[in-house]
């Protein structure tokens, strides 16, 4: 006999509907809806919109305050804040002043057609402290208010001065506004001289050929020399001469009477009766400030070896 089960199917569907019911749920957390601007709010950002929207061609451009736009738009979504503006940036140039040059007045030169001495003075009695050549030129700063002497720049020693004697002078310009100087008290005189240079020369005998240098501030006259010889033991003297010779050689040239504080000279012992080359010989040189070895003299000596 086969059982009877009509019941049994709803009875199991009843169990696991109220099992289903039994179960926990799971909640999802709310989130409120933002809500939606308000109506002035929604106004303010068409109004912006609108201002930057691109119009069409049959619309008339009206000008619009960007910056405006936005702070009415900013100060509708945040009330009670106030925006600080923002810093208006207006580039400032300062021009550079131009410098300013000024014109240099020219400077009066002054050159020579013969060489002439440079001294601490207006005159032959001051010091000997340069020269001013044929070809060279220099600034005039001063003068004695006379024109027979000018206040220049020292041609031999830079950022020195000297005065130079006008008669050989050739002057750029004008002088006029030149200062007239006061020229320094006369020096006591004092003669003095150097030997430059002494060599053994050959023409027709032997001899010295001597070049001495007027260093001091009187010119001399006369000049004689002699030489002595320690090998031979034997002086060879020479007469007194009242005149230089303008350079060395068999041929002298014209002679030069005066020998002026900074000009040079030549002057020949007497002849060898032989050739001293090789022998230590002493040379004395005596200048003079009158003829005939006279006036005030003054003697040096040099030891060469030809």
């Amino acid at each position: 006999m086969k059982p009877n089960r009509p019941f049994v199917l709803p009875i199991l569907a009843w169990m696991a509907a109220l099992l289903a019911c039994a179960l926990p749920l799971e909640f999802q957390p709310f989130v409120p809806a933002t809500p939606l601007p308000s109506p002035d709010i929604q106004a303010a950002v068409v109004q912006t919109l609108t201002a930057l929207a691109p119009l069409s061609p049959a619309e008339t451009p009206i000008p619009v305050d960007v910056q405006s736009a936005v702070a009415q738009t900013l100060t509708a979504l945040h009330p009670g804040e106030t925006d600080t503006p923002l810093p208006s940036v207006t580039p400032s140039l300062t021009p550079t002043p131009l410098p300013v040059f000024s014109a240099t007045p020219g400077l009066l030169l002054i050159s020579v057609s013969v060489p002439t001495n440079c001294r601490s003075g207006p005159g032959k009695v001051y010091d000997y402290v340069g020269a001013l050549l044929v070809g060279e030129t220099t600034e005039v700063v001063g003068w004695e208010g006379q024109g027979e002497y000018w206040y220049v720049r020292n041609p031999d020693k830079p950022g020195g001065f000297c005065w130079v004697w006008g008669k050989y002078a050739t002057l750029s310009g004008s002088p006029a506004g030149l200062p007239v100087l006061t020229p320094p008290p006369t020096p006591t005189p004092s003669p003095n001289f150097s030997i430059v240079s002494a060599r053994l020369d050959h023409c027709v005998g032997w001899y010295i050929s001597v070049k001495v240098k007027n260093t001091g501030t009187q010119p001399f006259e006369s000049i004689s020399v002699k030489v002595y010889d320690p090998a031979k033991d034997k002086t060879i003297g020479s007469a007194v001469y009242d005149s230089f010779e303008a350079w060395q050689g068999c041929i002298g040239g014209a002679p030069v009477p005066t020998l002026d504080s900074g000009q040079t000279g030549y002057v020949q012992s007497n002849d060898f009766s032989y050739d001293p080359s090789g022998h230590n010989l002493k040379i004395t040189v005596t200048l003079c400030t009158a003829d005939g070895g006279k006036g005030t003299c003054v003697s040096r000596s040099k030891t060469v070896k030809p």
